[in-house]
């Protein structure tokens, strides 16, 4: 009996714990709110200092100068934000966030579907609503994030999701819209003794197999496309199809020059415009993406060097490059927790010659047009989502980025997260804060 009152007391301790932590959605707005005060980073290059914006509904009805604005004639919640800097909500790209929690334990990962050629696997119904990592990413002011399968060669498709919701369905922004292709490269790029690697043949061959499996995959999809009536529905060539028809968004994930160029190569003759994914080395093929008008997603700043010969801070003005040469561009952070540090990925980059307010659009207007959704976010406009954060400082500054509110769609946001909670408890343990 003894046990079985201890094992009844465990598991409600448990309970307990995750329902104290357990962050609830925010509800829709109610009533009309102006930010009063604030210097508004638009998200497509302009500044208003000591501007307002207000929003109904979810929908932003104004922007403008405090000039400009008669508080005595609106009605619904004024807020002063006075000395704060406005942005539009950041755009996380190419993330596994909830399909990832904890990387040591098999049970927590959902990213990945078994075999190599997935084009119908949809990432969306795998996404984990009630992640403890996002509140933590959510914290940064990262309030839209592209989710993404993982796998060898076509891991699936992608969707946008708002990081605030009970369901996936609740949380989806836009579904299935991008698939992703894995290009297969013949060589690597070898740190140390080219003489102790004797797996050059076996390497090219593995590329060369999966590239002919890319190669019938779009085949086949494009003459299953020109079928009026298919025998029969054949969901991974359908997936393709939606590609090839112009109707959904081609992801190749690649950081090799050579590969870059031969994706771009191999898809033109389908007529598709591919999105490169990774472009470590996209600043040696320029002219081709300038060309094609080919979007680069760069996966991070800080990492090392793409090639042992490359100066050491080229990942850091890489985005730079892209903007000189008018590539349209947006950066990552890749992976699940680290997410949270996509402003500070972004101030690397202005640090390193990216205009302030282009690295405000590489995570807000350019990410949007990337995806697609620029219709609806990315900017501070009428008539736009009404997705936004309010921040003390500069956002891509780590000692004054502090998200002070959030809002999606016009709904407030709920700010607090494991990491607070924990900074919290221990500064009541030593004596630092009172109860």
């Amino acid at each position: 009996m003894k046990c079985v009152r201890w094992i009844v007391t465990f598991w409600s301790f448990v309970v307990l714990t995750v329902a104290l932590c357990a962050q609830i959605p925010a509800p829709p707005q109610f009533q009309p709110i102006y930010l009063v005060g604030g210097t508004i980073h638009t998200g497509d290059g302009r500044v208003i200092p000591n501007g307002v914006i207000g929003f109904r509904d979810g929908k932003i009805t104004v922007v403008t100068t405090r000039d400009a604005f008669r508080e005595d004639t609106v009605q619904g919640k004024i807020i002063n934000v006075e000395g704060k800097h406005l942005y539009p909500g950041l755009i996380a790209l190419n993330t596994t966030l909830g399909l990832r929690e904890i990387d040591a334990v098999r049970a927590t990962r959902d990213e990945r579907e078994v075999g190599e050629l997935n084009p119908n696997v949809r990432a969306i119904i795998a996404y984990n609503v009630d992640s403890k990592i996002i509140p933590t990413v959510r914290s940064n002011g990262i309030l839209l994030a592209q989710i993404v399968p993982q796998g060898p060669v076509v891991p699936g498709l992608s969707s946008v999701v708002q990081l605030d919701g009970w369901t996936w369905e609740e949380a989806a922004y836009a579904v299935d819209n991008g698939l992703h292709v894995v290009w297969p490269l013949a060589s690597r790029i070898q740190r140390r003794d080219h003489n102790r690697s004797p797996h050059t043949k076996q390497r090219k061959d593995w590329a060369q197999e999966r590239f002919r499996k890319i190669k019938k995959l779009f085949d086949d999809a494009r003459l299953y496309c020109q079928a009026s009536k298919p025998r029969q529905i054949n969901l991974k060539l359908a997936a393709v199809c939606e590609v090839l028809r112009g109707k959904r968004r081609l992801f190749v994930h690649t950081n090799d020059a050579k590969g870059i160029l031969s994706a771009v190569e191999f898809f033109k003759a389908y007529g598709v415009r591919p999105i490169i994914v990774g472009g470590a080395q996209a600043d040696r093929v320029i002219d081709v993406l300038e060309r094609d008008s080919i979007p680069v997603v760069v996966t991070g700043t800080h990492r090392m060097p793409p090639q042992a010969d490359a100066p050491i801070d080229h990942p850091y003005t890489l985005p730079a490059t892209l903007y000189r040469h008018h590539i349209l561009f947006a950066i990552a952070a890749g992976g699940t927790w680290m997410q949270r540090n996509l402003p500070f990925h972004v101030g690397t980059a202005i640090a390193y010659g990216l205009p302030y307010e282009e690295g405000v659009k590489a995570v807000t207007a350019s990410a949007a047009k990337i995806l697609g959704i620029d219709d609806r976010c990315g900017v501070l406009a009428p008539g736009y989502d009404a997705t936004l954060i309010v921040c003390s400082g500069d956002l891509f500054n780590p000692p004054t980025s502090i998200v002070e509110m959030a809002f999606l769609q016009g709904r407030q946001v709920d700010l607090t997260d494991m990491h607070k909670q924990l900074y919290q408890k221990y500064l009541i343990r030593y004596g630092l804060q009172r109860r």
